[in-house]
Protein backbone atom coordinates (compact mmCIF):
# COMPACT_ATOMS: atom_id res chain seq x y z
CA UNK A 1 0.00 0.00 0.00
CA UNK A 2 1.33 3.26 -1.00
CA UNK A 3 1.01 5.71 2.28
CA UNK A 4 1.99 8.49 0.12
CA UNK A 5 -1.14 8.82 -1.92
CA UNK A 6 -2.46 11.33 -0.72
CA UNK A 7 0.79 13.60 -1.10
CA UNK A 8 0.52 12.49 -4.81
CA UNK A 9 -3.10 14.09 -5.22
CA UNK A 10 -1.88 17.26 -3.40
CA UNK A 11 0.56 17.53 -6.19
CA UNK A 12 -0.76 16.03 -9.30
CA UNK A 13 -4.36 18.40 -8.56
CA UNK A 14 -3.52 21.43 -7.08
CA UNK A 15 0.12 22.37 -8.33
CA UNK A 16 1.88 22.37 -4.73
CA UNK A 17 3.87 19.66 -3.09
CA UNK A 18 3.46 18.09 0.28
CA UNK A 19 6.05 20.29 1.94
CA UNK A 20 3.22 22.98 2.22
CA UNK A 21 1.10 20.36 4.13
CA UNK A 22 3.65 20.77 6.88
CA UNK A 23 4.73 17.26 7.55
CA UNK A 24 1.81 16.00 7.43
CA UNK A 25 3.43 12.84 5.62
CA UNK A 26 5.95 9.97 5.70
CA UNK A 27 9.63 11.59 4.94
CA UNK A 28 13.26 11.00 5.24
CA UNK A 29 15.34 14.42 6.49
CA UNK A 30 19.01 13.00 6.73
CA UNK A 31 20.94 9.70 5.73
CA UNK A 32 24.32 8.99 7.04
CA UNK A 33 26.75 6.73 6.00
CA UNK A 34 29.28 4.90 8.45
CA UNK A 35 31.35 1.55 8.25
CA UNK A 36 30.76 1.17 3.96
CA UNK A 37 32.48 -2.15 2.52
CA UNK A 38 34.73 -2.35 -0.35
CA UNK A 39 33.36 -1.45 -4.15
CA UNK A 40 31.80 -4.57 -5.66
CA UNK A 41 33.45 -3.71 -9.09
CA UNK A 42 37.45 -4.03 -9.36
CA UNK A 43 39.60 -2.36 -12.25
CA UNK A 44 40.75 -5.58 -13.70
CA UNK A 45 36.75 -6.32 -13.93
CA UNK A 46 36.51 -2.67 -15.32
CA UNK A 47 39.13 -2.55 -17.21
CA UNK A 48 38.44 -6.16 -19.38
CA UNK A 49 34.72 -4.80 -19.80
CA UNK A 50 35.34 -1.77 -21.43
CA UNK A 51 38.78 -3.91 -23.61
CA UNK A 52 40.64 -1.26 -21.84
CA UNK A 53 44.59 -2.24 -22.87
CA UNK A 54 46.64 1.05 -21.51
CA UNK A 55 47.20 1.87 -18.08
CA UNK A 56 46.82 5.29 -18.41
CA UNK A 57 44.22 6.26 -16.53
CA UNK A 58 44.17 3.66 -13.60
CA UNK A 59 43.99 6.14 -10.76
CA UNK A 60 40.89 8.24 -13.01
CA UNK A 61 38.82 4.70 -13.60
CA UNK A 62 39.34 3.97 -10.18
CA UNK A 63 37.51 6.97 -8.60
CA UNK A 64 34.61 6.40 -11.90
CA UNK A 65 34.04 2.96 -10.21
CA UNK A 66 33.12 4.43 -6.40
CA UNK A 67 31.37 6.87 -8.45
CA UNK A 68 29.50 4.97 -10.68
CA UNK A 69 28.24 2.90 -7.80
CA UNK A 70 27.07 5.82 -5.65
CA UNK A 71 25.50 6.85 -8.68
CA UNK A 72 23.53 3.71 -9.28
CA UNK A 73 22.51 3.58 -5.43
CA UNK A 74 21.07 7.05 -5.40
CA UNK A 75 18.99 6.11 -8.64
CA UNK A 76 17.67 2.92 -7.23
CA UNK A 77 17.67 4.04 -3.72
CA UNK A 78 19.68 0.75 -2.79
CA UNK A 79 22.59 0.11 -0.42
CA UNK A 80 24.58 -1.92 -3.01
CA UNK A 81 27.40 -2.27 -0.54
CA UNK A 82 27.41 -3.55 2.77
CA UNK A 83 27.23 0.08 5.70
CA UNK A 84 25.46 1.33 8.50
CA UNK A 85 22.58 3.58 8.13
CA UNK A 86 21.36 6.30 9.71
CA UNK A 87 18.08 7.62 8.92
CA UNK A 88 16.52 10.65 10.36
CA UNK A 89 12.91 9.76 9.71
CA UNK A 90 9.58 11.54 10.14
CA UNK A 91 6.77 8.33 10.39
CA UNK A 92 3.50 9.93 10.44
CA UNK A 93 1.34 6.83 9.12
CA UNK A 94 2.93 3.68 9.40
CA UNK A 95 4.20 1.92 6.95
CA UNK A 96 7.42 3.62 6.57
CA UNK A 97 9.98 1.87 4.29
CA UNK A 98 13.90 2.55 4.83
CA UNK A 99 15.92 3.88 2.50
CA UNK A 100 19.01 2.32 1.00
CA UNK A 101 17.64 -1.36 1.97
CA UNK A 102 17.36 -4.19 1.44
CA UNK A 103 18.05 -3.85 5.39
CA UNK A 104 19.89 -6.55 6.90
CA UNK A 105 19.24 -6.74 10.55
CA UNK A 106 16.29 -5.59 12.93
CA UNK A 107 16.73 -1.68 12.92
CA UNK A 108 16.58 0.37 16.03
CA UNK A 109 15.40 3.96 16.57
CA UNK A 110 15.89 6.45 19.43
CA UNK A 111 13.42 9.54 19.40
CA UNK A 112 14.61 13.74 19.17
CA UNK A 113 15.90 13.57 23.20
CA UNK A 114 18.16 10.17 22.45
CA UNK A 115 15.19 8.05 24.47
CA UNK A 116 15.15 4.10 22.63
CA UNK A 117 12.29 3.21 21.07
CA UNK A 118 10.49 0.01 20.36
CA UNK A 119 10.04 -0.68 16.54
CA UNK A 120 7.42 -2.66 15.29
CA UNK A 121 9.07 -4.06 12.03
CA UNK A 122 6.51 -5.81 9.61
CA UNK A 123 7.09 -6.30 5.66
CA UNK A 124 10.26 -4.34 5.51
CA UNK A 125 8.41 -1.17 7.15
CA UNK A 126 7.89 0.54 10.48
CA UNK A 127 4.42 0.12 11.56
CA UNK A 128 4.86 1.84 14.89
CA UNK A 129 6.09 4.63 16.89
CA UNK A 130 4.90 7.29 14.66
CA UNK A 131 6.40 10.61 15.11
CA UNK A 132 10.16 11.60 14.20
CA UNK A 133 12.90 9.19 15.21
CA UNK A 134 16.38 8.14 14.10
CA UNK A 135 16.51 4.68 12.97
CA UNK A 136 20.24 2.61 12.64
CA UNK A 137 20.26 -0.48 10.72
CA UNK A 138 22.66 -2.44 8.46
CA UNK A 139 22.26 -2.41 4.63
CA UNK A 140 23.51 -4.06 1.49
CA UNK A 141 24.50 -7.13 -0.24
CA UNK A 142 26.52 -9.45 1.07
CA UNK A 143 26.69 -10.66 -2.38
CA UNK A 144 25.92 -8.56 -4.94
CA UNK A 145 23.81 -9.51 -7.85
CA UNK A 146 25.46 -9.73 -11.16
CA UNK A 147 22.83 -6.94 -12.35
CA UNK A 148 24.05 -4.26 -9.95
CA UNK A 149 28.12 -5.28 -11.24
CA UNK A 150 26.77 -4.64 -14.82
CA UNK A 151 25.18 -1.43 -14.10
CA UNK A 152 28.13 0.05 -12.23
CA UNK A 153 30.40 -1.16 -15.25
CA UNK A 154 28.44 0.11 -17.27
CA UNK A 155 28.03 3.21 -15.87
CA UNK A 156 31.96 3.50 -15.42
CA UNK A 157 32.59 3.15 -18.98
CA UNK A 158 29.54 6.15 -19.87
CA UNK A 159 31.38 8.51 -16.91
CA UNK A 160 34.75 7.85 -18.47
CA UNK A 161 33.63 8.31 -22.70
CA UNK A 162 31.67 10.97 -21.65
CA UNK A 163 34.11 13.06 -19.39
CA UNK A 164 32.92 16.93 -19.30
CA UNK A 165 29.57 16.44 -21.15
CA UNK A 166 27.07 17.75 -19.24
CA UNK A 167 24.37 16.18 -21.52
CA UNK A 168 23.31 12.90 -19.38
CA UNK A 169 24.37 11.86 -16.05
CA UNK A 170 23.47 8.23 -16.82
CA UNK A 171 23.76 5.47 -19.03
CA UNK A 172 21.59 4.41 -20.77
CA UNK A 173 22.23 1.00 -20.14
CA UNK A 174 22.75 1.57 -16.84
CA UNK A 175 19.08 3.05 -16.56
CA UNK A 176 17.70 0.08 -18.51
CA UNK A 177 19.29 -2.87 -16.17
CA UNK A 178 18.34 -0.72 -13.34
CA UNK A 179 14.68 0.18 -13.40
CA UNK A 180 13.25 -2.65 -12.69
CA UNK A 181 14.80 -2.49 -9.27
CA UNK A 182 14.69 1.06 -7.98
CA UNK A 183 13.02 0.95 -4.54
CA UNK A 184 10.51 2.92 -3.05
CA UNK A 185 11.50 6.36 -2.51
Amino acid sequence: MDFRSNEDQYWRYRGYDANIAQGLYNGCTNVVFSGEGSDPVTLAEVLAWGKIDQNVDNALLTALITTARIMCEQYTNTSIITRTVAADIHNVNGGFILPYGPVTNTPTAVDCQGTALTLVWNFSQIQTPYGRMTVTYTAGFTTVPEVYKTAIMQQVLFLYENRGDETEKMSPVACTLLNPLIRQK
